[in-house]
């Protein structure tokens, strides 16, 4: 009988003797094999047999010295009738007596089903056991162990079935009449599991968990603290409760212990991103510079996942990192990961990097292929993906040629079905809109003809809607923009006398534009029809609705800081005489031209004042003229240009941000030559 299988002689005696009783008791330790029986051990009930592993027993070393072995041969001497098994169940056949609390908490670590869970403590947890505190805690967190162990991945976490059972309804019922025993790790991890299990946040037992919590706050370690302020957050939601101001405050004292040194104890993803997530929207900016710093700390050690609900937690407290390249990091592990990313999380992310301004072109290239590569794959989340680029990347001005020419495709081969798909997502009418507003906005005029057609036919099913929704002008305004003119029947509905009375004489606070706002667009679709389709005469009636003023009214008038002014201004002057150079110059039809240049018909420079053969309009374009770092015109800037060489100019472009990079005079001059040179193309 090997020495490595006996335990001490007390140890048998009094853990054997405590386990009178107890008919089942199953053991996961691999460890011990001793086991079992006979009425020759002391106290024992007549007639018990155990068999298999006993975990409290603890095997002797083979280096065990010699009085050890005494104690080993003695205990043989008295229990001739032990047997050794292989690791299994341990079984007691008997029904007197009770095990002890590290017994009972042997039988929770074992169990495998809350009901086996609640089975044990409705046995041996007891209402007026003093020792019941780390029974009812162990009792508690194992039944929501056990339970969630079983939830498949997205399964709500709660069971009403289970915290409404009467043995249940007896541990949360034991917690309040003891609580002033409890500390406070143990308060948290209770308060997790009843929470988690779905307990009715309107149970007593919340209320005193919550009140009792505020004197235990500095016992907890910062984990403790992370589980508890998740807690909390989830509560604080329901201003209904009628601890709601306790827990407030509860939360505020947790900002006022993390917002010190606190929150560098542990810099991990679990813990440091509830944290934000609770105590970010209270937070004040010592607390969330705090934050920033331990996202900072750990950046590299996030997975996609973490990182997508670091930048939300951020969002949520409206709080922009001070270092510019944490949000570009955040979003480059979000993009970085070879796991597909769900639409709707596409969309939550463009609204993340739109409200930090972020503007990396990298991060923005990777986004477009992302949805580019989506959208190749299931041309079903073609309203979605069209949606995000209306509301990020043509919001900020970022020209996207893959994913816009992606969207074209995939548009025109599916026009018919959308707003067919069930499910929730941007009905056939609004995808028509954010789609035109995409193309209008960042200058993307290269549409094939079938997607052209697709777009006329779209709008000619949903017509209707979008004038019932008063969007209708504002989509035909953008429609001219990238060059598709509406057919009769769109203009006919359009400039109906009904829907313009309703558009600018029945109040409505859905529509986001200003009565000013939807005169303009009339005013400019009205000047692109007459420019773009001469033989087009606009209805009488409509005249009434354009102010008079704005026929006179400066076109698209570029913001141009004094300093570049003056540059190129000087620069012109080194290539042509002062004289011949216009500057400020408004033509008859209203646009505003940075300068002008007559020449004759030798192509020589004539003074101002004199009529030439050709001439050149100059526009200077600043950055908010242009596409995000591009030169590429915007929308309403091409279309500037489009109408001044329809009109009989020649249009040169200075685009600031090549201008800027130009060190030389030299440089400077030669690309305005360049300039004028592509302008006669």
């Amino acid at each position: 009988m090997s020495s490595k299988t006996l335990g001490h002689q007390v140890s048998l005696v009094r853990k054997i003797a405590l386990l009178r009783g107890l008919k089942t008791f199953k053991s996961v330790s691999p460890n011990t094999r001793l086991l079992l029986h006979t009425d020759a051990v002391p106290n024992l009930y007549p007639g018990t047999t155990l068999v298999g592993p006993l975990p409290w027993l603890r095997p002797y070393s083979s280096g065990a010295n010699e009085s050890a072995k005494s104690r080993r041969e003695a205990i043989l001497e008295k229990a001739s009738g032990f047997k050794f098994f292989e690791p299994g169940s341990v079984e007691l056949v008997g029904d007197q007596g009770d095990p002890g609390t590290s017994d009972v908490m042997g039988a929770f670590g074992s169990a495998d089903t809350p009901e086996q869970i609640l089975e044990i403590s409705s046995k041996f947890v007891h209402e007026t056991d003093v020792q019941n505190v780390p029974l009812v805690t162990k009792a508690i967190i194992s039944v929501w162990n056990t339970h969630k162990i079983g939830l498949l991945p997205g399964q709500p976490s709660s069971n009403l079935a289970l915290v409404e059972s009467a043995e249940f309804q007896r541990l949360v019922a034991m917690v309040m009449a003891r609580l002033r025993f409890y500390n406070g790790v143990q308060l948290v991890r209770i308060f997790l599991a009843l929470v988690r299990l779905g307990l009715d946040p309107g149970h007593k037992v919340f209320d005193l968990i919550v009140r009792s919590m505020k004197y235990h706050l500095n016992e907890l370690d910062i984990i403790s603290m992370s589980i508890l302020a998740k807690c909390l957050s989830g509560l604080s939601r329901d201003k209904s409760l009628v601890y709601h101001e306790s827990v407030m405050a509860l939360l505020k004292a947790l900002v006022l212990i993390v917002g010190g040194d606190r929150i560098h104890e542990t810099i991990h993803p679990k813990i440091i991103i509830p944290l934000m997530q609770a105590l970010g929207p209270i937070a004040n900016l010592k607390v969330k510079m705090n934050f920033e710093a331990a996202v900072f700390q750990m950046v590299d050690d996030l997975t996609h996942d973490h990182a997508f609900h670091t930048l939300m937690a951020f969002y949520n407290m409206k709080y922009v990192p001070k270092s510019g390249s944490l949000v570009p990091n955040l979003a480059e592990v979000v993009l970085g990961s070879s796991d597909p990313i769900r639409i709707s999380r596409y969309g939550q992310l463009a609204a993340y990097l739109l409200f930090f301004k972020c503007d990396d072109v990298g991060i923005l290239a990777k986004f477009g292929d992302r949805l580019a590569h989506s959208l190749t794959n299931e041309s079903s989340t073609l309203p979605r993906v069209i949606e995000v680029h209306s509301r990020f990347f043509a919001r900020i001005g970022y020209h996207h040629p893959r994913l816009l020419d992606t969207i074209v495709d995939t548009f025109a081969k599916n026009e018919p079905q959308i707003g067919t798909e069930t499910g929730a997502g941007p009905s056939r009418a609004q995808t028509l809109v954010n789609l035109i507003q995409s193309f209008s906005t960042v200058n993307h005029c290269e549409i094939s003809e079938e997607c052209r057609s697709a777009i006329l036919r779209g709008l000619g099913a949903v017509v209707d809607e979008l004038a019932a929704a008063r969007t209708l002008l504002r989509a035909m305004e953008q429609l001219v923009v990238i060059g598709i003119i509406p057919d009769q029947s769109l203009l006919d509905r359009l400039f109906s006398e009904d829907y313009l009375h309703t558009l600018f004489n029945v109040p409505d606070w859905t529509t986001p534009f200003t009565e000013s706002e939807r005169r303009s667009s009339l005013f400019v679709l009205c000047r692109c029809l007459g420019l773009e389709k001469p033989g087009y005469t606009l209805p009488v009636h409509v005249d009434q609705y354009i102010p008079a003023h704005m026929h006179s009214k400066t076109l698209t008038k570029s913001r141009v800081h004094l300093a570049d002014y003056l540059s190129i201004e000087n620069t012109l002057n080194v290539l042509y005489d002062k004289e011949c150079v216009r500057r400020g110059y408004q033509t008859t039809e209203n646009y505003a031209l940075d300068f002008l240049v007559n020449f004759d018909d030798e192509g020589r420079p004539v003074p101002t004042g004199e009529p030439g053969v050709k001439r050149v309009a100059g526009l200077i374009l600043t950055p908010d003229l242009c596409c995000l770092h591009s030169s590429r015109p915007l929308g309403t800037t091409a279309l500037k240009i489009r109408h001044l060489k329809l009109l009989g100019y020649s249009v040169l472009k200075v685009v600031v941000s090549e201008w800027s990079q130009l060190s030389s005079e030299e440089a400077r001059v030669e690309y305005i030559r360049q300039s004028f040179a592509a302008s006669s193309q």
